[in-house]
């Protein structure tokens, strides 16, 4: 996308760029080009490119109870957050499976938590009312 921000006033036949300083990782690198214009002139820069590591992205597919019990297990501990002694499905709803975190203390349930999981793993806070992932 570096080509795309060059400006240059005469119609362009051919760039050559030497990438031999750019590393395959994160960081700030020079790269010298060359631009031969159609009139046969030469032009030659060199900018700053930036390298970034591309964000990885997993396509999750949840396509049952026990695989949202489980997203959500790994979303906790992926957070740091507590995890409760049980997190349990519940039941298929509007923003997809039903999942309660909850504990058992004494004779009454402490909830965590009640959140719906979609098939693409976008986990929705059913108490809050509000996506959080």
């Amino acid at each position: 996308n570096w080509l795309e921000h060059i400006s240059y006033d005469e119609k362009i036949k051919t760039v050559i760029y030497n990438a031999n300083r750019v590393e395959n990782k994160p960081g700030t690198y020079p790269l010298v080009y060359t631009i031969i214009g159609s009139d046969e002139a030469v032009m030659e820069q060199e900018v700053q490119v930036t390298v970034t590591k591309k964000k990885e992205t997993i396509q999750q597919s949840i396509t049952n109870e026990q695989e949202a019990c489980d997203y959500i297990k790994r979303y906790l501990e992926k957070e740091n957050a507590d995890i409760p002694m049980r997190i349990e499905f519940d039941s298929i709803g509007e923003y997809g499976y039903v999942i309660h975190g909850y504990d058992m203390v004494d004779f009454h349930t402490a909830t965590s938590f009640w959140y719906a999981v979609s098939s693409t793993g976008r986990i929705y806070d059913i108490i809050m009312a509000e996506y959080i992932k």
